[in-house]
C-alpha cells in the first residue's frame, strides 16, 4: 500500500483522463457500477501510487452515500489497526460524477512475487461443491471460513477473521458475503488474506439527509436490527446473525479472538469526530453534511459500546 498520507478536501481525484485497465484480472466483484483504472505516472497527489491500478465505484441512486462509507471505513481502519484498501473521494468526467477510488491490494511496483486474488466464493464452490449454493450464497458460516483458510495455510487467518468480524460490527457492514472477502496467492504458493474490501454497505448509508438528525430511540433500533452476512449455525439458510452474537460466539470458541477484538476497538475518547469533520469540506455533488457526520459518529460510538458490553472488554 501507499504511504498513509491523508487526502485533503482540495485534493479530489479526477480520473476522467486515466487509462482503463479492464484486462487487469480479478478484482472485487459485485453489483455497483465500477471499473478499473491506472493512476498516471505524473500524478502530483502524494496518497496515490503512479502506475498502480485502482477501482472507481460510482456514487449512484439510493446507494450514493456508500461513497462516504468506503472512505470512512478506510480512515477508521487506521484508527483500529485493520487492513482495509485505501479509499479516496474522486470524480469522473466533465460533469464531475462522484465516486470512490479504491486502491488495488496487489500488483504493487515493489512486489517481487506476482500475486493473484481468489474470492471466497470460488474457494467455497471448489471445496464444498455439493453444499455451497452460489446463487443464495448459503451456507456461509464463520467457522467454515476460518477452517477453510487455515486448511490452505493462510497466514494469520483466525486473527484476520476476528478483526474483520469486529470491524464489520463496528461499522454495521451487512454485506460481507463470499464475494467480499478473498485470499491472495503468490507465485511461491504462499497464501495471505486480502484486506477487507467493499465496506460501503454500512454506516447508515441508506438514511437520507432529509431524515437527519434521528432520535436516540431510532438510532438504537437501527443498530439492533442489523445483521452480518455470515452465520454461526452451519445449517442456516436465511439472514446472517447479529454482530454482537457473532463476536460472542467467536470469542467463546476461540478465546484468543477476544484479545484481538479488544485491541481493535477504539477507545471511548477516540477522535472519531475529528476524523469525520474534514470530510464535510469536500465539494462534490454528494456532500457529506455536518448532520451526517454527527449521525455517523453516533453510530460508531454506539456500536463500539455494544460490542464492548457484549464481550465485557
Amino acid at each position: 500500500m501507499a504511504e498513509s498520507v491523508e487526502q485533503q478536501p482540495h485534493q479530489i481525484v479526477d480520473i476522467s483522463s486515466w487509462e482503463t485497465a479492464d484486462d487487469f484480472g480479478a478484482f472485487p466483484i459485485g453489483s455497483k457500477p465500477k471499473r478499473s483504472v491506472i493512476c498516471p505516472d505524473d500524478t502530483n497527489l502524494p496518497f496515490l501510487i503512479p502506475g498502480h491500478t485502482y477501482l472507481f465505484k460510482s456514487a449512484v441512486d439510493w446507494r450514493k452515500y456508500q461513497l462516504w462509507s468506503e472512505v470512512i471505513a478506510y480512515r477508521l481502519s487506521k484508527l483500529c489497526g485493520v487492513a482495509v484498501p485505501p479509499c479516496f473521494v474522486a470524480v469522473d468526467g466533465v460533469d464531475r460524477a462522484p465516486g470512490v477510488l479504491m486502491e488495488f491490494c496487489y500488483g504493487y511496483p515493489e512486489e517481487g512475487i506476482k500475486k493473484r486474488m481468489i474470492h471466497g466464493v470460488d474457494l467455497l464452490q471448489q471445496v464444498f461443491p455439493n453444499e455451497y449454493n452460489s446463487v443464495t450464497g448459503r451456507p456461509h458460516t464463520l467457522m467454515r471460513n476460518i477452517v477453510l483458510c487455515r486448511a490452505l495455510h493462510v497466514a494469520h487467518a483466525t486473527t484476520w477473521w476476528a478483526s474483520t468480524i469486529a470491524f464489520d460490527a463496528l461499522i454495521g457492514n451487512t454485506d460481507r458475503h463470499a464475494e467480499n472477502w478473498a485470499v491472495l496467492r503468490g507465485a511461491d504458493n504462499r497464501w495471505e488474506m486480502a484486506p477487507a474490501y467493499d465496506n460501503g454497505t454500512s454506516l447508515g448509508y441508506m438514511t437520507p439527509d432529509a431524515k437527519l438528525p434521528i432520535t436516540p430511540e431510532k438510532l438504537a433500533h437501527h443498530i439492533a436490527r442489523g445483521t452480518h452476512h455470515v452465520t454461526w449455525n452451519p445449517t442456516a439458510t436465511g439472514h446472517g446473525d447479529g454482530f454482537d452474537y457473532l463476536c460472542q460466539r467467536l470469542c467463546t470458541a476461540i478465546p484468543a479472538a477476544e484479545r484481538t477484538i479488544g485491541r481493535l476497538l477504539p477507545t471511548n475518547d477516540a477522535p472519531i469526530g475529528e476524523m469525520l469533520s474534514p470530510l464535510t469540506q469536500f465539494d462534490i455533488s454528494v456532500p457529506f453534511s455536518v448532520e451526517r457526520a454527527k449521525y455517523v459518529e453516533d453510530l460508531i460510538r454506539a456500536r463500539r459500546h455494544a460490542i464492548a458490553k457484549a464481550l465485557g472488554v
